[in-house]
């Protein structure tokens, strides 16, 4: 959709920590670089996200604006720096040269330079329109952690791991003063609009504060309890703000080093605080974003997400129903036929690792960290049966209905696999190891539930088949580097599948171990696979924020979906085929159309209790208005919320049509003419 027209956005906020969030120029907007791999535009009066900004493949550490606030720039572990369009989310420019991450990024004052500095030592300066490096800055014998351009854009400070901050000359690259006193590791640097002071923040709690001139220390601020993340200067450079692993922000005199305010009610680490332009607000980036009032020293606006991570997800035989298991227990169920939430449940004490659906739809098992597997109704919603602990003090890591349907298999992480009669809930059979060395952790059954695959080998990073329930060893495969992820089966048994910390995913041949194809495209660990139900195509999730498919016979990349969801922990094929449907850290769950790779729908099920089916086109279904809360209405950077148009977007029946591929072209035919531009409110 043209992102010059206001378009419905659904506001889901960061999956992970936020590394760091930055103003605009004009206060309006902020910037949020996230560990989700994503960088995020909000509505600062608000708190309203406006768009998304993906490409990245790993963790965002720093984001900036143009001077003239019509660009972002961003900085990632993946070490690599991007240019962004602000109004459209979209990615102009990818500068590479760094060999390892980026950890800080900026515009110097005519906004045609930029620099950046990150952990492989060295600080380098760029041409923005070109993409060219023009100048790469050495002196640093560790990583550069931070660093602070000068307001005339002369000269940069660098703090660095080295214990070190050093002074460098932007025209030629030399090296113009180092200040040390340090003892640890120094985490950021901060220069005055004047120039004429700088603040660094180390791993030993302190700040210090440096006469720039001479590189004599004038003072140390004491006063946080543990590792001290970011300092910033106000614009008037007579306060500055500190963010801490104590999980507070300090606003201090930097005159008489004295400690004005705390600003507390985060909940973890707070890795950066910055003022806004007019220096009367401070935006902090935690587990979440929150605005300050710098005068009442309160907080103004918070920015939280609303939803927990889904770690598991499984789809019934016949196509209707998806489950979905989430890292704080909780079980939900959609009809994804016409994408409503059937019931959730807040059933489990720890993750859900498994789940899986009956071969008849209408049962479902969910197996968690807190040693339980429960048996579920699938459309009455309730808890039909628990069985007890596998093992206490072990997990349950996969869960799998029989063939016939009779019976349920579970199995925990020190490699006991039991197997229960529905019917009554007693034990049937078992599979233990009688010697205590002989550790396997299993990761999936086979299609026939007669044998379960497991991790073996030096760092997991090889697979077993075992034989249920004698345990015997059937097959091993070995060629990973690292821990394998995840493993999964093809439907007819004969090919499995795995994915690893080293990044790539494998094909094996199940009858003899024999290695069929590698398959590399990742930039993280691979997390989740599945094989579709004719074998032709591998799907995989990534660390990296990505969903692949592979063509199985070529062993090449057939399509790459950027999800936005931060880590796909879960990817599976709809049983038709013709849908990929991924889980991710962000609590969504997304349908992609296979063949074109274009998002069908995205399903959220929020803590509050309420749900909500968003369709591109920008229609949804929801449980009430509660929901829709959550989704904005945007042009720009202009935003509003969607309460008022609720009824002329609220259409159940345009999301089902959209599930069932839109036959008749409904929903193509109402999205034409749908002119959101008039709803905006001023």
């Amino acid at each position: 959709m043209h992102q010059n027209h206001a378009h419905v956005v659904l506001q889901l906020g960061h999956s992970g920590k936020v590394n760091a969030a930055v103003f605009s120029p004009d206060g309006r907007t902020a910037l949020s670089a996230g560990s989700d791999a994503t960088i995020r535009l909000w509505d600062v009066a608000s708190g309203r996200e406006l768009r998304i900004f993906s490409g990245h493949s790993a963790s965002v550490k720093s984001v900036t604006f143009s001077p003239d606030g019509c660009f972002g720039l961003s900085g990632s572990l993946d070490h690599t720096v991007r240019l962004w369009d602000v109004a459209t989310g979209r990615e102009l420019k990818t500068f590479t040269g760094h060999s390892g991450g980026v950890n800080f990024v900026a515009f110097l004052p005519d906004g045609r330079s930029l620099l950046s500095a990150g952990r492989d030592r060295t600080l380098i300066l760029w041409d923005v329109k070109t993409g060219r490096e023009l100048r790469t800055f050495i002196g640093h014998a560790d990583w550069i952690t931070s660093a602070a351009l000068s307001a005339d854009g002369r000269t940069v400070l660098s703090g660095s791991c080295d214990k070190t901050i050093r002074l460098w000359e932007v025209a030629s690259g030399r090296e113009v003063a180092t200040f040390t006193g340090h003892s640890r590791e120094v985490t950021s640097v901060a220069l005055a609009p004047d120039g004429r002071t700088a603040l660094s923040a180390s791993r030993g709690r302190t700040i210090k504060l440096w006469d720039v001139g001479t590189g004599r220390e004038l003072r140390t601020l004491i006063g946080h309890s543990r590792r001290v993340m970011s300092v910033a200067f106000a614009p008037d450079g007579r306060s500055a703000v500190s963010a801490s692993q104590d999980m507070t922000i300090k606003l201090w005199d930097v005159t008489t080093g004295a400690v004005r305010k705390i600003f507390t009610g985060h909940s973890h680490f707070v890795n950066s605080a910055v003022f806004a332009p007019n220096g009367r607000s401070v935006l902090s980036a935690s587990g979440g974003i929150r605005s300050w009032d710098v005068a009442r020293g309160c907080e103004q606006k918070t920015f939280n997400r609303h939803l927990t991570s889904i770690v598991s997800l499984g789809i019934s035989a016949d196509g209707h129903f998806v489950l979905s298991g989430g890292s704080g227990g909780t079980v939900t169920f959609w009809d994804v036929a016409v994408g409503c939430r059937l019931s959730t449940h807040a059933a489990h004490s720890l993750w859900v690792h498994s789940v899986a659906f009956s071969p008849d739809s209408e049962l479902a098992l969910s197996g968690s960290k807190d040693g339980t597997v429960r048996l579920w109704d699938v459309i009455g919603g309730r808890e039909l049966r628990t069985f007890a602990p596998v093992e206490e003090f072990f997990f349950t890591e996969c869960v799998a209905f029989a063939p016939d349907g009779h019976t349920v298999l579970a199995a925990e992480d020190s490699g006991t696999v039991k197997i229960w009669d529905i019917s009554d809930g007693r034990e049937r059979s078992s599979m233990e190891s009688d010697d205590p060395s002989d550790e396997f952790k299993p990761v999936a059954f086979s299609p026939d539930r007669r044998s379960v695959v497991c991790l073996a080998g030096v760092e997991a990073s090889e697979l077993e088949l075992r034989e249920i329930p004698s345990g015997r060893d059937l097959t091993r495969f070995a060629g990973h580097s690292s821990c394998v992820e995840a493993a999964a089966f093809s439907p007819d048994g004969t090919m499995l599948a795995s994915g690893s910390n080293d990044r790539t995913v494998r094909l094996w041949n199940v009858a003899d171990g024999r290695a069929i194809t590698t398959l590399t495209g990742h930039t993280d660990r691979v997390i989740s696979v599945a094989i579709s139900a004719e074998g032709g195509t591998i799907v995989s999730g990534s660390d990296d924020g990505t969903a692949i498919l592979w063509d199985v016979a070529g062993g090449y990349e057939v399509r790459k979906l950027i999800t936005g969801q931060g880590a796909v922990t879960a990817a599976a094929f709809s049983p038709s085929g013709s849908e990929v449907i991924t889980a991710g850290d962000d609590g969504s769950i997304r349908l992609w159309d296979r063949a074109t790779g274009a998002e069908i729908a995205g399903l959220v099920s929020f803590q509050d209790g309420s749900w909500l089916t968003f369709i591109p086109e920008g229609f949804f279904a929801a449980s009430s208005p509660v929901a829709a809360q959550h989704l904005n209405l945007v042009r720009g950077t202009d935003v509003t919320p969607v309460d008022h148009i609720y009824d002329l977007l609220h259409r159940p029946d345009l999301v089902a049509e959209k599930l069932a591929g839109d036959p008749e072209g409904r929903v193509k035919d109402a999205a034409a003419q749908l002119d959101l531009d008039r709803y905006m409110k001023p």
